[in-house]
């Protein structure tokens, strides 16, 4: 199962990370993963290319983004990340569970 994990403030989203294997089908043939992966990867390239302060998480199997600083762009892609990753979720309940904390 994919596990996403997000933390929210009163200003905004602070933090996600994104681990697992959805188990869907075969490896290679694994729509949700590549779903997911590629999601996931984007949200990551944007952050950088909008120069976001923060710190990237990037370990086997894990990815993710802590903010130092929470900006309109970090709210509109990690906000973006988390709506999308929630929909798949709804979708393929077995396969990815997301959390929004603190």
């Amino acid at each position: 199962m994919i596990r996403a994990e997000f933390a929210k403030s009163t200003e905004g989203f602070t933090r996600f990370s994104v681990s697992g294997h959805a188990g869907y089908a075969d490896e290679g043939e694994d729509i949700v993963c590549a779903g997911v992966s590629s999601a996931v990867v984007l949200v990551l390239n944007l952050l950088e290319q909008f120069s976001a302060k923060g710190d990237c998480l990037v370990e086997e199997n894990k990815l993710g983004f802590s903010c130092q600083q929470i900006t309109k762009e970090t709210e509109l892609l990690i906000g973006g990340l988390y709506e999308h990753l929630t929909v798949l979720s709804e979708d393929y309940p077995k396969h990815i569970c997301v959390k929004l904390g603190r």
